[in-house]
């Protein structure tokens, strides 16, 4: 059986019950540099609808500008769309790096606020560039760190910012860290508190978010109970009822649906389970690597299939694996190896309805989003699994 998510081993499963739970600075000691000041939340669109927030404050602004790549998931933005943020998408380049030339001349029309820089499936980008950017136009610069298992060279350093997922890469219902750093190109020194508030009030500080998406926002607690029983299931090799595909689709709404979400706080059950996996980050990153160097050759036969670009040193633990596929009809390759071969397989992202409308000026994302497809690769897939599932690729 191989699963899009990692699953948690029995053991982990017991913590839920018997752990008592960790305050949140040590739960956060892994990713945080000293000096940051750091909080978790469920989800990391929730981080940037907080940064957003103290922006306004900030300022005294009733609206501010929010760069974001156009090489980005729809619904991860779906908190900043219902704060009111003005979103403004700027291009990058097949090699997912901001299209600084474009930048530049985007910059001159509407200037940044805030400004989202990615570092894309584990691998740090140079963000040098975008560092002296935002420090240029007193802009607010984070760094989304999401698909980064833990800080590496190259990730962390330059960002006002820093934003990490580790429900992505490790088996937990949610939780999503948000550092602020005092070295970022804004230098907020010891100002942070008197901007941002103690890390325990930023739960209540969306709570005006939450009002407004109140008919639609699941309960974070709630939801990591229907996690628990899943993963029980799973881990009892109980078959799906309900079992379904997600369809290789674009995004037509500006807003993707709001039942998506669950609210900020992060769970009682996700702060007992993470104690356990901040102890094996290191061992969990050299599985990831293993899996990913292993369906590399089960994959290489096919001259249709070419791997992205691989971290040489072990420098860095990829997220997915990315490849790209020299096929014209992406939809059948994602069926193809999804529905037939049964593989993990995802197509990344669900990019936002002002890209999707203009593909001619964002031709680089667009690309990439039908070049591309990504395979789990997560530190519970046995090798055994994955061959039984590409014997006859």
């Amino acid at each position: 059986m191989i699963t899009m998510a990692p699953l948690p081993d029995w053991k982990h499963l017991f913590q839920c019950v018997f752990k008592r739970e960790y305050s949140e600075n040590y739960l956060a000691t892994p990713w945080q540099k000293n000096g940051d000041t750091s909080g978790w939340l469920s989800r990391s669109a929730w981080s940037l609808a907080l940064i957003y927030k103290w922006r306004k404050e900030t300022f005294n602004k009733s609206n501010c500008i929010v760069w974001v790549p156009d090489y980005f998931c729809n619904a991860a933005l779906t908190p900043l769309r219902v704060s009111g943020a003005t979103l403004i998408f700027y291009p990058i380049t097949e090699k997912m790096v901001p299209d600084n030339h474009k930048c530049k001349k985007l910059a001159q029309i509407t200037p940044p606020d805030i400004f989202l820089f990615v570092h894309y499936f584990g691998k740090p980008s140079n963000s040098k560039t975008i560092y002296d950017f935002c420090k240029s136009h007193k802009t607010w610069l984070i760094e989304d760190a999401a698909h980064v298992l833990k800080p590496v060279k190259g990730v962390g350093l330059l960002g006002d910012f820093v934003v990490y997922s580790p429900y992505k890469h490790l088996p937990l219902p949610d939780g999503a860290l948000l550092i602020v750093s005092k070295s970022g190109p804004t230098n907020f020194g010891d100002k942070i508190i008197s901007i941002t508030g103690l890390p325990k009030s930023w739960v209540f500080q969306l709570k005006e978010i939450e009002i407004k998406a109140a008919n639609y926002l699941r309960s974070s607690n709630k939801e990591s109970i229907i996690w628990l029983i899943k993963r029980i299931s799973q881990k009892l090799r109980i078959k799906r009822l309900n079992k379904f595909s997600v369809k290789f689709s674009e995004s037509s709404d500006s807003v993707e649906l709001l039942s998506n979400i669950i609210g900020p706080s992060q769970s009682r059950i996700s702060r007992k389970l993470l104690p356990v996996f901040i102890k094996e980050l290191n061992s969990i990153a050299i599985e990831c690597r293993k899996n990913q160097l292993y369906l590399d050759k089960l994959l290489y036969s096919d001259k249709r299939v070419s791997i992205v670009e691989r971290p040489l040193s072990r420098e860095w633990s990829p997220y997915l694996s990315a490849y790209t596929i020299g096929f014209k009809d992406p939809e059948n390759v994602y069926n193809y190896f999804k529905l037939k071969l049964g593989l993990p397989i995802v197509t990344w992202p669900d990019l936002a309805p002002e890209v999707i409308n203009d593909n001619n000026s964002y031709v680089s994302a667009w690309t990439l989003r039908h070049k591309r497809i990504y395979i789990s690769i997560h530190q519970s897939i046995r090798h055994s699994d994955l061959a039984k599932k590409i014997k006859n690729f």
